[in-house]
This record gives C-alpha cells, sequence and structure tokens, in this order.
C-alpha cells in the first residue's frame, strides 16, 4: 500500500501541474447541406441519420499545454428541419490526463452566435483517435447535436465554437 502512496501524489501533482492555459484558434464554421432526417418521434426531437464527415471547410480550433500534449476539434453547422445543429469531432494527444484535460476543454467549450451563447458543453463531438491529429481530422466522422435554434432567428455562418481560456483541473 505505501508503494502506491508516491505513485498516487506524483500522478495528483502531474495533473495539477498540467492545467494549463489554452489558446483558442480562431474558428469559423461552416454550413454543410444536411442529410435528410429520419424521424422516430416528435419532430422537435428529430436526429440525423447520417452526420457529416469532416472536410477542410469545416470549422477548427483547439490548442496545447507547453509540449505536453495538444487538442484538435473539427467542427460543422447544418440545417436539418428548419433547426441548427452542430456537428463535430475532437482528437487529443498527450497522457492519459492530458486526455481527460481534453474531455475537460470540450465540456467547458461553448457555441455562440454574434456574442449570445446557443449551446453549451461540445463533449458530444465525437472523440476519435490522434492518429487523425495528420489529417487534421479530414474524413473523420462527427456526432450532432441541435442547438434548439431555428434558422429563421440563429444564421448558420454566425456560429463559432469556443473553448473556455484559462486554466482546466481534472480530477485524477
Amino acid at each position: 500500500m505505501l508503494s502506491n502512496t508516491p505513485l498516487k501524489i506524483s500522478t495528483l501533482i502531474a495533473a495539477l501541474s498540467l492545467t494549463g492555459c489554452v489558446e483558442t484558434t480562431s474558428s469559423q464554421s461552416t454550413a454543410v447541406e444536411a442529410p435528410e432526417a429520419v424521424a422516430t418521434a416528435p419532430a422537435a426531437a428529430a436526429t440525423i441519420e447520417d452526420t457529416p464527415i469532416v472536410t477542410a471547410n469545416f470549422g477548427s480550433g483547439g490548442g496545447s499545454w507547453e509540449g505536453f500534449g495538444n487538442i484538435l476539434f473539427r467542427y460543422a453547422v447544418i440545417e436539418q428541419n428548419n433547426e441548427v445543429y452542430i456537428c463535430g469531432a475532437y482528437t487529443g494527444r498527450g497522457s492519459t490526463n492530458i486526455r481527460k484535460l481534453s474531455r475537460e476543454v470540450m465540456r467547458q467549450a461553448t457555441a455562440t452566435s454574434n456574442g449570445q451563447t446557443i449551446l453549451r458543453n461540445m463533449r458530444f463531438f465525437k472523440e476519435v483517435s490522434n492518429s487523425h491529429l495528420s489529417t487534421s481530422l479530414v474524413g473523420v466522422e462527427t456526432n450532432c447535436r441541435s442547438t434548439g435554434q431555428s434558422v429563421d432567428a440563429v444564421p448558420l455562418n454566425s456560429i463559432r465554437v469556443q473553448t473556455h481560456e484559462g486554466r482546466y483541473r481534472v480530477r485524477t
């Protein structure tokens, strides 16, 4: 039992020392034509049958932690049944704690339109292997979520996904 104590303490210290600042890259949204939906519930709960695949035209963002690891996310904004959806994928490179930090970054990310937050928590973005970093996630399938906003109320090209700037904490 005592032999594990130094490891646990060093893991905790490492996790806390890896809390860092994430600089967001400038991100732009890209409107993508949505495939037809299959309505298995009322229209308000419609789902997307075929989610978009990441292309070079998708918006992007991410950051790095002083050589310890990084995160990259890609996203698109689509219209489905006159409703605005955000679709995305992300990956991170680094230790287990850095990957946990990447999940926390996505949990705290928000989608905004003209300065107004329209969706919080991008943790629904599809998490993929860091082997896709070399292609900037191009060709990766995304996951989508409705913003609950009408395309009449929120222009698709006004939406940006942004990460929290500042410190993040990860529990180990």
